[in-house]
């Protein structure tokens, strides 16, 4: 299971951002050669995007790059794209087409590159009304996509109104892309926390959105990355609550029963199938954690 609590963003024309991108603690590192790169800048970043991407994911990282909207894409993708990169960002998606535009676009280098075609994974940014209403339909149009993601600037931008401290006016666009993207069996991603010194703030918005159905977020900076990986991890007493659920409900199971009852709640299918989810998760992140270190390792 690939863990997707935290993702940085590192400006693509940031040498030494990059430089330290290999010891970032996020589960995923994104690349960026959109909103952070100066127009003037683009062919540099590109540059420097393909020299490192490689080093990075070398050294252990998850590696994906955010590209332009519409005909820079291209440049982006020929300039980047490597067996390194294991996912795009494809910002201001409005509807299917783009997607299905953008999957011949990486199936083109990939062939040429030889790696696998659909190996690039795609996560879709909705940052507008019209890519909210069509978003169901954008998740099923190339099987790569992998998450959706939700730009709160640009999208309050396109309707217009405040992006408030609070957030409630992202309620019913957060809402709409964690059920749209779970129902198509992808991963919803919340837009990064821009008040990046307001650690409370990050953390109550967080958890807020993991009860949404999100499963991580956009980071723009490393120390929001610890507050984001705990939100999106769960809680030790949350992992043996869920193993005291799968194993009284397998016992019950075995004496043929459908349903059982655990400190006073019942405990049936939907219950149990949460509680194995959890453990998977709870799985992967002691996996990615490796084994503990010894004493004489410090």
């Amino acid at each position: 299971m690939k863990l997707h609590r935290s993702l940085l963003f590192v400006p693509g024309i940031r040498e030494n951002m990059l430089e330290k991108a290999a010891g970032s603690d996020a589960d995923i590192v994104v690349l960026d050669l959109e909103d952070s790169v100066p127009p003037a800048e683009k062919a540099r970043a590109r540059e420097l995007v393909g020299q490192h991407a490689p080093r990075i994911a070398a050294a252990g990282r998850q590696v994906h790059v955010r590209v332009n909207p519409g005909p820079e894409a291209r440049e982006d993708i020929s300039a980047v794209l490597s067996a390194s990169v294991g996912g795009v960002s494809l910002p201001k998606v409005e509807g299917p087409q783009d997607v299905r535009d953008f999957d011949v676009l990486l199936r083109e280098f990939e062939l040429e590159r030889e790696i696998r075609p659909g190996a690039t994974a795609l996560i879709l940014w909705v940052e507008s009304a019209q890519g909210l209403l069509r978003l169901g339909e954008s998740l099923v149009a190339s099987t790569r996509v992998a998450g959706a993601a939700l730009g709160p600037e640009d999208y309050c931008n396109d309707l217009e109104i405040r992006h408030t401290p609070g957030g409630e006016e992202l309620d019913f666009a957060r809402n709409t892309v964690a059920v749209a993207a779970i129902g198509a069996g992808v991963i919803p991603l919340d837009g990064p926390y821009s008040d990046f010194r307001n650690d409370d703030g990050l953390r109550a918005e967080s958890e807020r959105v993991r009860q949404m159905g999100f499963k991580g977020r956009f980071c723009i900076h490393p120390a929001q990355i610890p507050i984001v990986n705990e939100a999106f991890s769960p809680a030790p007493e949350e992992v043996e609550l869920a193993r005291r659920i799968v194993e009284a409900y397998d016992a019950g199971v075995r004496d043929g029963r459908g349903a059982i009852q655990l400190e006073g709640r019942m405990i049936d299918v939907p219950v149990a199938r949460r509680a194995r989810r959890l453990l998977a998760a709870a799985a992967a992140l002691e996996e990615r954690a490796g084994p503990p270190r010894k004493e004489s390792d410090s």
